[in-house]
């Protein structure tokens, strides 16, 4: 038996409201047991399940995926939008379709949830910055980008600051410059020099309020994602057990990640196999993908020259496949004109052995703007991106293949990782090129 629809304002007056209706049912239906369904994309969410929840009545309450409820939604309303047709679907849904009941989530895996979101938008608000202050400089002082590996380390931005255009640079006395935090003699040397050179076209004095204001904006943003990134690994310790102390025993897991995984799992009991958490993740059940629409994977390098960690977007933004076809001697087998180009496939084929490896089958397909590869013929039907393809050609394993196709095109990479790398013992010099 479904209720007749009725509104309720988010309010205590609504809450109280909705309480008089439960109990009106409650009151004809003594043992009645109440089925509801609550959407999870909504803003009041929280704030509602808790008062449904607080009940006490009978009850099975369950928390719909927003894209479920709006497939379920255009299968039975397809030509009615609006949001009382929503909340319709959703009682369906919880009265037809009997859904089991959602695991209540404690108060603190909210809280984490809130801190993961929350560094989540402060890190993309960060990104946007740091690509403006790219654009700016790369017309105001281009030479800087190749004296520093990060235009948006703390030294750059304090210098640009201070001295937001190059004539104000080559214009410093050295002894300021190599005054400032992070700054020596030696890398305050190499800016003025570029900057007595520069072929920057945008100077004066509105520019160096922009910069300056740009260069405040990021250090801000920076300051602001380091205090939720610590508050994320604090709310994480708070948080009561519930099994996501296990995920600080995977190696290359830390505290932050951790946080991460456990505001979204709260509970490894909610999912029966492990293909039930890859599907709730929305990732391709994959072992040990380089993460072609996924976040970025880090890999450890062996070397011990290098800073000690590989990322896996970072490689994949700096090497096109292009050039990865044209490293391996592929291209030139290829037909096509355009982006798409075919041929024969060089992982089955080498398989198979090198007499067979340029026949005529034009199973490989590879799109040179998108930076993928698939092979349709189906005992192989290898496809992912330039390090996939890398690893296959070559039999490796992601992680030597990242660190191989990375001393093949001699990359070079930001520390960019959450986790400090194992501290190595201290030499008596400096290391070239260490950040501050």
């Amino acid at each position: 038996m479904a209720t007749r629809p009725f509104d309720f304002a988010e309010s205590r007056e609504g809450y109280e409201k909705l309480d008089r209706e439960f109990e009106k049912l409650a009151s004809r239906h003594p043992h009645v047991h109440f089925h509801i369904r609550v959407d999870a994309a909504g803003q009041y969410t929280m704030n509602l399940e808790r008062f449904i929840r607080a009940l006490p009545w009978n009850k099975t309450v369950s928390i719909g995926e927003p894209k479920r409820n709006k497939d379920y939604k255009n299968v039975h309303f397809p030509k009615r939008k609006s949001d009382c047709v929503d909340s319709h679907a959703c009682a369906r849904f919880a009265i037809v379709e009997r859904p089991p009941g959602t695991l209540e989530v404690p108060v603190e895996f909210h809280q984490l949830r809130e801190l993961a979101s929350a560094l989540e938008s402060q890190t993309k608000r960060t990104t946007r910055l740091v690509n403006q202050w790219h654009n700016r400089l790369s017309r105001v002082f281009p030479e800087l980008a190749l004296i520093a590996s990060r235009l948006s380390t703390a030294w750059v931005l304090r210098l640009m600051r201070k001295y937001p255009t190059p004539q104000r640079i080559a214009a410093a006395r050295a002894s300021s410059l190599s005054a400032m935090p992070h700054i020596d003699t030696d890398r305050a040397e190499q800016p003025q020099t570029a900057a007595q050179k520069t072929t920057g076209s945008m100077s004066g004095p509105l520019i160096e309020e922009i910069i300056r204001v740009l260069a405040d904006e990021i250090i801000a943003s920076q300051k602001a994602g380091k205090t939720l990134l610590d508050l994320l690994t604090q709310g994480f310790d708070a948080l009561p057990s519930r099994g996501q102390q296990h995920l600080l025993s995977i190696p290359g897991i830390g505290r932050q990640t951790a946080a991460a995984l456990a505001a979204k799992m709260v509970t490894i009991d909610r999912f029966e196999t492990p293909d039930a958490l890859v599907s709730y993740f929305g990732v391709f059940p994959e072992e040990n993908t380089s993460g072609v629409d996924g976040p970025s994977t880090f890999v450890k390098q062996p070397s011990d020259s290098c800073v000690g960690w590989i990322d896996f977007a970072q490689l994949r933004a700096q090497v096109s496949m292009q050039a990865v076809l044209e490293k391996l001697n592929l291209l030139p087998h290829l037909s096509g004109s355009g982006p798409q180009r075919r041929g024969p496939c060089p992982i089955h084929m080498e398989q198979r052995g090198p007499s067979q490896s340029h026949s005529r089958n034009r199973s490989f397909s590879v799109n040179l703007q998108k930076h993928a590869f698939q092979c349709f013929y189906p005992p192989c039907g290898a496809h992912g991106n330039v390090l996939d393809l890398w690893a296959a050609v070559h039999q490796l394993p992601l992680p030597q293949a990242a660190s191989h196709l990375s001393e093949t095109f001699q990359l070079q990479f930001n520390p960019n990782r959450e986790e400090e790398p194992v501290p190595r013992k201290p030499s008596p010099s400096p290391q070239i090129g260490a950040s501050p």
